[in-house]
């Protein structure tokens, strides 16, 4: 992969080296993801005209119409300055739930509400909490 002019390393060891951190960010953003989405969607499934369909609905367009590199900056400055809630500069499993939320907020968590809103909400009859969630584990057809 060659040489780094900024660090004047190997490329391949630079890579490497920041491979653990790019993990620890990825899966928690994924498990995120899994548990607000799916939690979300059956939630605003239950009761289609409550008003938590309706703010699933609004965080759905906000979540896919906002920038992510303008969410992140927003995040940043409201839970590491104002309310210095995370810290901006680490990197450890207790403090990656600022960068994880960035990422999964913009259009992970959105379309997993989405997606399991939708096949809930077009049953008919309303679905106890087990079999929602069974319906859910199913296989999506394409």
């Amino acid at each position: 992969m060659g040489q780094s002019l900024f660090y004047n390393e190997s490329v391949a060891y630079l890579i490497a080296e920041r491979i653990p951190n790019t993990m620890l960010l990825v899966l928690s953003a994924m498990l995120i993801v899994v548990v607000f989405g799916t939690l979300l969607g059956v939630l605003s499934a239950y009761k289609p005209k409550g008003i938590l369909s309706f703010g699933v609905t609004i965080f759905s367009l906000v979540g896919f119409a906002v920038p992510v590199f303008w969410s992140g900056t927003v995040l940043l400055i409201v839970f590491a300055y104002w309310f210095p809630i995370f810290p901006p500069r680490a990197c450890t499993t207790s403090v990656n739930i600022l960068p994880a939320g960035t990422l999964s907020g913009r259009s992970g968590i959105t379309s997993f509400c989405r997606l399991s809103h939708h096949p809930i909400n077009q049953i008919e009859e309303l679905l106890p909490w087990r079999l929602g969630l069974q319906n859910e584990s199913l296989p999506k057809a394409a």
